[in-house]
Parts: C-alpha cells; sequence; structure tokens
C-alpha cells in the first residue's frame, strides 16, 4: 500500500480559514470554528419545509450592521414582494445584523427567538440578537460557511 500525502497542510488550510462557520440543518446548531478548533456553538433557526436552507458551501458575501429588509420578488411575500422595510421597523424580520452567503439566504438576527431550534425561516438561518452580534463580529467577507 502507498501512502498519499494531502495536498494541504493543516497549516495551510489554517491560514486560508482562520474562521469557519459550519452550519447543521438537523440539529439547529451553528459552530463557529477558529483555526480549525471549536470557539463556540450557537441554536439556531432554519428554512422551514418548501424554503430549506440550502445545504453546501458558500462564503459570506454581504455584512450589514442593522440592515433594511429588500423583501424577495417572491409569491410568499405577499404585496410586500419588492419593498423595502427599514432598519428598526417592526415589520422588518433582520434584527441587528446580516451575513448573507447565497442568492439572498444570510445569517441574521431575529426576535422571535422561540423559532430557534425549528424550521421555520424562508431559507435564512436566525439567531438571537446578542449571539449574532458576537457571530458578526469575529466574521469576515469569504468567511467559508458549511450547510449540512
Amino acid at each position: 500500500m502507498k501512502d498519499v500525502m494531502p495536498k494541504v497542510a493543516t497549516a495551510d488550510l489554517t491560514a486560508r480559514n482562520p474562521v469557519v462557520i459550519v452550519v447543521d440543518r438537523k440539529r439547529f446548531t451553528l459552530r463557529l470554528f477558529k483555526r480549525l478548533r471549536l470557539a463556540r456553538k450557537y441554536r439556531v433557526g432554519v428554512g422551514r419545509a418548501g424554503f430549506e436552507t440550502p445545504r453546501g458551501l458558500y462564503h459570506v458575501e454581504s455584512m450589514a450592521v442593522d440592515p433594511a429588509w429588500y423583501v424577495p420578488e417572491k409569491e410568499w411575500a405577499g404585496e410586500l414582494a419588492g419593498e423595502v422595510v427599514p432598519a428598526g421597523d417592526p415589520g422588518n424580520p433582520i434584527k441587528a445584523r446580516w451575513m448573507g452567503f447565497y442568492d439572498g439566504a444570510g445569517i441574521h438576527g431575529t426576535s422571535d427567538t422561540a423559532s430557534l431550534g425549528t424550521n421555520a425561516s424562508h431559507g435564512c438561518i436566525r439567531m438571537s440578537i446578542p449571539e449574532v452580534k458576537r457571530l458578526f463580529r469575529q466574521v469576515k467577507l469569504e468567511t467559508p460557511v458549511y450547510i449540512a
């Protein structure tokens, strides 16, 4: 049997990805890894049936503090479709922070903490407001987001 050497050394992987987010949709958890070690674990809400949070490897594409909600042009949005709901508006479900990773899906805060640990969103990953603020401080654009 021949030994096969990896194409990437652990040090190279750590240097390229000092922070990694891993989401387990079935267990409703988001794990934050720093230097390939578990730094923190959070309880989250994910997409409900028909609006599942997409599986795969993504990267944080956009970040915002107290974001406005750009309501998608989707049937489920009803008369709000295409509207912009400003930050601070009670009708804005995106609270405190936004980390977008794919086609309108992202990680954000919610005031509906009863939805954490459930399939409740339209594809986003929901976190409590204090926890999403904590996570946001540790994430940068291009941070890998792996969703299983």
